[in-house]
């Protein structure tokens, strides 16, 4: 598997750039047809409650997800930072550290979801048909989720180092490898539900053989070393005091979209089901604003480590328009094959209206939700730890809630579930532009001050 690694830190910008995020686009579209496969065999086999019973245990396995993503986050951060300012010895200590903490860590909350499987989907409001296998795929999913967590880690890793080629590959045959699974479990095997969480452990148990070894090639010093998490808690902290801001947001908007849910489950199975094929769709489209969102947070990462924050500020501006160019793109392709689309996972009718309706919705406000992902990652990539996460709550969590409590008392209609998205990224999109405009040109002083110490101002 042949991957480069690439140095944001010199050379021109928009093409790096642009290379390294192709990658990460691909892998985001194979991550999120990894997700999407398991909803569109159970909606073409098992039916609406199947269907309705994967999206909402989405939503209760992000808890998890959304909380490692973000302590990947920081992983990348401290490990760019290294790579940036050459410092092999504590780089190569960080990705070993920071890989084992993770799967300690990973073991411990797997077992506490799986046990708590039951306690967690009764949050959604999920109806009887849907809850019980909803607690089916939860449970087995919660077995394997250690999987995701390591992979997550370990891509952020490679990442951080500049190859965004590898996880890619890797998705594409962990992807392969879940299509074949679900299809053969569920169709042939009649295994039903279950089967598609069995599919999508084992393709996760794939990624990680998959990114140890490729950690493994880059440096042969990579592997678990537990006695070194005890000996250097420090490399523990900094990577925490990025990711546990970053992860605790990501939970929190996972706990904000359970209560969402219970708005949702008080319609009818159709419109469960229509909602949930509708944020499949979404994912797709925010695919692009993620994978730049990812980029920005590595090309700052690496820049601040070597002190150059006029590239810092360069790169920040070419990703803004470039992520927000492409979401628009992707959005209209969309619009345009929006029932095609659907029908990937449904042809029942009445889910399929509830779907397009949702979409067509919320496809005019995409360039908010873009704008607020690469914000919020070149803020991190800055190291602006907490005030990105306390706008990302206040937006994404107080402002969708606040706007559901009211619009639902005045009419209870599937078309405030639709609105109440675009609403949280506008309202983030505000608050972390007006921090990043005010904030950029106390970094570029900070970071000259730091060069100009060092000898190496430009």
């Amino acid at each position: 598997m042949k991957s480069r690694k690439i140095n944001f830190t010199k050379g021109e910008i928009i093409g790096p750039l642009i290379a390294f995020m192709i990658p990460m686009l691909l892998s985001e579209l194979f991550q999120n047809f990894y997700n999407s496969v398991d909803a569109a065999v159970a909606g073409r086999y098992l039916g609406k409650d199947a269907l309705g019973a994967i999206s909402i245990s989405g939503t209760i396995t992000s808890l998890i997800i959304g909380f490692f993503t973000g302590m990947a986050t920081g992983v990348s951060i401290i490990v760019s930072r290294y790579f940036g300012s050459g410092d092999e010895l504590n780089k190569q200590r960080a990705m070993r550290v920071s890989f084992s903490f993770s799967t300690g860590l990973g073991l411990i909350l797997s077992a506490i979801g799986c046990i708590l499987t039951p306690q967690l989907l009764s949050l959604t409001g999920a109806k009887d048909g849907i809850f019980d296998q909803g607690v089916i795929y939860v449970r087995i999913y919660m077995i394997g989720i250690l999987f995701t967590i390591m992979y997550n880690t370990g891509a952020g890793i490679l990442r951080a180092l500049g190859d965004s080629n590898s996880p890619f590959y890797m998705l594409v045959v962990t992807g392969i490898t879940n299509m074949v699974l679900d299809i053969s479990f569920v169709k042939y095997l009649h295994w039903g539900i279950a089967g598609a969480a069995i599919a999508t452990v084992a393709a996760q148990a794939v990624s990680v053989a998959l990114v140890y070894r490729k950690l493994k090639e880059m440096e042969p010093s990579f592997g678990f070393s537990f006695s070194e998490v005890r000996e250097h808690m420090s490399i523990v902290g900094e990577f925490m005091s990025f990711g546990i801001p970053t992860g605790i947001q990501n939970s929190l908007i996972s706990i904000s979209n359970v209560f969402v849910w219970r708005y949702i489950n008080g319609f009818d199975a159709s419109v469960v089901a229509g909602i949930g094929v509708a944020q499949r769709l979404d994912r797709f489209i925010a695919m692009p604003s993620k994978a730049f969102s990812q980029t920005v947070t590595t090309f700052v990462g690496q820049n601040y480590g070597a002190m150059n924050a006029k590239r810092a500020k360069k790169g920040v501006n070419y990703t803004m328009i470039l992520g927000i160019g492409i979401t628009l793109a992707l959005s209209a392709i969309v619009w345009a094959l929006g029932r095609s689309c659907v029908s990937l996972f449904t042809d029942e009718t009445d889910v399929q209206q509830v779907a397009i309706a949702m979409m067509y919705s919320i496809i005019p406000l995409y360039f908010t939700m873009a704008g607020r992902q690469i914000l919020v990652g070149a803020l991190r990539g800055f190291g602006d730890k907490t005030m990105p996460t306390v706008y990302s709550l206040l937006g994404m969590i107080v402002a969708r809630q606040i706007f559901l409590a009211i619009s639902m008392s005045i009419i209870h209609s599937p078309t405030n579930i639709y609105y109440c998205y675009p609403v949280g990224w506008g309202a983030t999109f505000i608050l972390v532009t007006a921090r990043y405009l005010r904030l950029k040109g106390r970094f570029e002083r900070e970071l000259n001050q730091k060069a100009i110490a060092a000898g190496k101002m430009q």
